[in-house]
Formats: structure tokens, C-alpha cells, sequence
């Protein structure tokens, strides 16, 4: 289930690396998705659409294009059961599913900082008004 492996990453030291990813949990977007699995499913796509490159391959396209979706009784998307493939003869959608998963924690820009000038400051002359 993947439990075992977030428990263990944790206990070594890399907890605040690792989000445990529940599919069934609770979407942050709760009008849009009926659970965080259709929620980032619809992250990726518009990713997707925004000119997210992936690996040009038979494999992506058939996890990314055999998922199906229908709405709950609240209109929400809900992605098809994994069941319900099996049963169309369709794999697991484990590519689709591994990245769409890198999808379901937010996280911030990367901060980049341009350096023009490289010199030696006097004590105190670096002080700014924001750091007080």
C-alpha cells in the first residue's frame, strides 16, 4: 500500500520530504474533485496542457489516455476505478498515477538569486531596513 515505505522514510530521517498521498482522502478543491486522486489527475492534465513535456512513449500515452472519468451525484470529476479497467483489459495506470501524484502537494518557486557583483563589506554595512 505504501504505507511501510512513508514509515520508513520518515523513521530515516526524511520526513519532511515525503507527503503520504491517499486517493481516496479529500481534494483540496472539494467543488471540482469528489477525491485528491481526480484532483491530481486534474493538476497533471493542466500541467499537461501548459506544455508539461513527457518522454515521447507508448507507455505514457496508453496510462495517460486509457483513464476514464464520469461526475459524482455533486458533479465533482471522479476518475474510473482501477477495477473497472482491469475489467476493459486496461493495466494499472502506474506511470499516470506516479506523476500525477507529484501533483497532490503544493509547493513553492524556486528562489534563485542573480549575483552581478562579488565584494568584501565593512561589519554592519550589509545591514538592510527589513532585517531590523
Amino acid at each position: 500500500m505504501g504505507a511501510g515505505t512513508v514509515d520508513e522514510l520518515r523513521h530515516c530521517g526524511y520526513g519532511r520530504f515525503v507527503h503520504e498521498f491517499i486517493a481516496a482522502g479529500k481534494a483540496n478543491d472539494q467543488m471540482k474533485y469528489a477525491n485528491k486522486r481526480a484532483e491530481s489527475w486534474g493538476l497533471m492534465a493542466e500541467a499537461l496542457k501548459a506544455g508539461l513535456e513527457l518522454p515521447d512513449s507508448p507507455d505514457w500515452s496508453t496510462d495517460l489516455c486509457g483513464v476514464e472519468y464520469s461526475f459524482d451525484p455533486k458533479g465533482r470529476i471522479l476518475l474510473e476505478p482501477k477495477d473497472s479497467m482491469k475489467s476493459r483489459g486496461l493495466a494499472s495506470p502506474d506511470l499516470g498515477d506516479s506523476l500525477a501524484m507529484t501533483f497532490s502537494v503544493r509547493v513553492a518557486p524556486a528562489f534563485h538569486v542573480t549575483v552581478s557583483t562579488v565584494r568584501n563589506m565593512a561589519p554592519g554595512e550589509g545591514r538592510c531596513e527589513w532585517m531590523r
